[in-house]
């Protein structure tokens, strides 16, 4: 059994995204995942939705060396993916193992009841330098840090997650194995001079320390995708639920461009199609407001689906995007009339105030 903490000193650079993100990929490919949450911001434990949830978590796991899995594993509702999700809400775990005789050891010690039953595990760790970080860095096999592409993160990175390794050196004349850093770079933007820099500059830095290892794979920024036009008529529809008001739905059918700077201008590098699903009350009068033809801004959450076709039988599949909000762009409107409330028709905005 493999058992991968992701690490580092400094929050915000991406930690549970990475490790809720590796458990995924990691059960799709068939192997059984165990995602444990040290974090006292329960973000892993939010962040797949749970078929079966467990009536203790790793609060028992680590003050009463709970073992029966019954009670500390919940299921999330993909396949091979289990997690053992964060209730230590007071932060009491931390002054708890400050006082325990084995507390840097304890999670070691207990990682043998998940190894019949698991190929990984991963730990998402707080942010910040704690007994409970140095707990999971002496129950791993493998060590993986985010860092982003930034003068301060870096700064960061040496002075705190490196040097938090270089302390529990010493654990080693207890037999104690420190597992060398994996540094990631995280969200390293296309078209940013500067990041490209420093994640040259952090490469270079770095590259004869021996607790870190830098893998060739980098992770790049998200990219949104505006100025996406509408190519077909809003499609409206409506279910009836019973005695209570029907649920309206407006499917749009976008194309999604990726546009990069380039010397010329713009470059288009690809896109896709999708659906976009906006459930809301008004989505009828909605339907009237969009066009075929808008380019409009998209926010919301993307699924991936797959289905049997009912004529052929063969497997198809596509994307969605489930809107929260689909902001229309100025381009190609003429004109926009706004409805006027009969309360606030003569309310102005106060004047503004010129500069001396």
């Amino acid at each position: 059994m493999q058992v991968l903490s992701v690490i580092s000193t400094k929050g915000g650079v991406g930690k549970t995204t990475v490790a809720a993100n590796l458990g995924a990929f990691m059960a799709d490919a068939g192997l059984s995942v165990l995602l444990i949450d040290l974090d006292i911001q329960p973000t892993l434990s939010s962040y797949y939705k749970l078929r079966h949830v467990a009536t203790s978590g790793i609060y028992e796991l680590i003050s009463t060396n709970e073992t029966r899995l019954e009670y500390l594993v919940s299921h999330t509702t993909i396949n091979n993916l289990h997690l053992i999700f964060s209730n230590d809400d007071k932060g009491q775990l931390n002054t708890l193992l400050l006082h325990a005789p084995d507390g840097r050891f304890r999670l070691k010690n207990l990682m043998a009841i998940f190894e019949p039953y698991y190929d990984v595990v991963i730990i998402d760790t707080q942010g910040a330098r704690s007994i409970l970080l140095e707990m999971a860095i002496v129950a791993s096999t493998h060590l993986l840090s985010p860092i982003t592409p930034e003068v301060l993160a870096a700064r960061e990175f040496k002075r705190g997650t490196l040097q938090l390794i270089e302390d529990i050196q010493p654990l080693k004349h207890l037999g104690i194995s420190i597992p060398i850093i994996n540094m990631l770079i995280n969200r390293v933007p296309s078209v940013s001079n500067n990041a490209k820099l420093i994640k040259t500059m952090l490469e270079t830095l770095f590259q004869h320390d021996s607790n870190l290892c830098l893998p060739q794979t980098y992770i790049p920024a998200i990219e949104a995708y505006t100025k996406s036009p509408i190519l077909a008529e809003p499609e409206l529809k409506t279910f009836p639920q019973g005695n209570e008001a029907p649920r309206k739905m407006l499917r749009l059918n976008v194309r999604f461009d990726n546009p990069v700077p380039s010397k010329e201008g713009y470059e288009d590098r690809g896109g896709f199609w999708a659906e976009v699903e906006l459930w809301h009350q008004d989505a009828e009068d909605w339907n009237k407001l969009y066009q075929k033809g808008m380019r409009v801004l998209v926010q919301g959450r993307m699924t991936y689906q797959e289905w049997d076709d009912k004529t052929t039988g063969e497997k198809r599949s596509a994307f969605k995007i489930e809107a929260r909000d689909v902001g229309i762009l100025p381009y190609r409107v003429l004109s926009v009339a706004l409805e006027q409330k009969a309360d606030k028709s003569q309310e102005t905005a106060p004047p503004m105030e010129e500069p001396d």
